[in-house]
């Protein structure tokens, strides 16, 4: 009933409306996510803009660019714990627009990381790509065209060297546990001694949730802290 009443409203919205049509078959491709990062309400009309605007600041919104941040910060922590004058070996599963690594590379004193971004969707790359090239920082990057899923299971085609940080935020929501454990235990025999993988997840408390579910068709897997906990006590780690 929500979902009928509100459809003609909600779909002015630009953000609203990618995510629903999802024209890459899935609505949290790079293009989605670049449209929270860069915060800027757009729409049909009068009203679109404005609802635009709220979803936008909705709280799983907030969440997108709080993890660019917090992904920053992880980096810059990586790197500053690691020997001076060894380049620092990062890796992006599901990159998306990889705008984490342009924050830390860019900065007046960017530590010597080099950044691999995996992702499926080739247009995802070839947007990354585009802005390393603008910003003179292609020599930092390999991008890497994979199905992150086959990947773990050995049998994907990207062959990575040790990692001192591999990380992956918005793809375990899309994936069963069976599949997390995978990926997690391929992280672990990529990563370097001392090496470290961080992997987000929507909390089951997302107060978008019923949004996100019933609106957007946006359907995600939830999962607590201890339940990621529990997925790596069953890995390699």
């Amino acid at each position: 009933f929500v979902f009928r009443e509100t459809f003609p409203f909600l779909m002015l919205s630009r953000f609203t409306d990618r995510a629903f049509t999802k024209p890459r078959g899935y609505a949290g491709v790079y293009a989605t996510i670049e449209m929270i990062y860069q915060d800027e309400a757009a729409g049909d009309g009068r009203l679109g803009p404005l609802i635009d605007r709220w979803t936008l600041e909705l709280p799983a919104a907030q969440a997108v660019k709080n993890r660019r941040m917090l992904l920053s910060e992880a980096i810059r922590e990586v790197a500053a714990n690691w020997p001076d004058g060894k380049p620092v070996h990062v890796t992006s599963l599901a990159s998306g627009p990889a705008r984490e690594f342009f924050d830390v590379l860019t900065a007046s004193d960017a530590p010597n990381v080099m950044a691999t971004c995996v992702d499926i969707d080739h247009e995802a790359l070839a947007f990354a790509s585009g802005i390393a090239q603008q910003l003179g920082l292609s020599a930092h990057f390999t991008f890497a065209q994979d199905n992150i899923v086959r990947l773990a299971q050995g049998r994907g085609h990207t062959a990575l060297s040790p990692q001192a940080l591999i990380y992956s935020v918005g793809l375990t929501d899309y994936l069963q546990d069976a599949f997390v454990v995978n990926l997690i235990d391929w992280a672990h025999e990529m990563l370097l001694p001392g090496g470290t993988l961080i992997v987000g997840n929507v909390v089951p408390s997302n107060p978008t949730r019923a949004f996100m579910d019933h609106i957007l068709e946006w359907v995600l897997i939830h999962r607590s802290e201890e339940e990621l906990r529990q997925l790596f006590a069953r890995s390699r780690f």
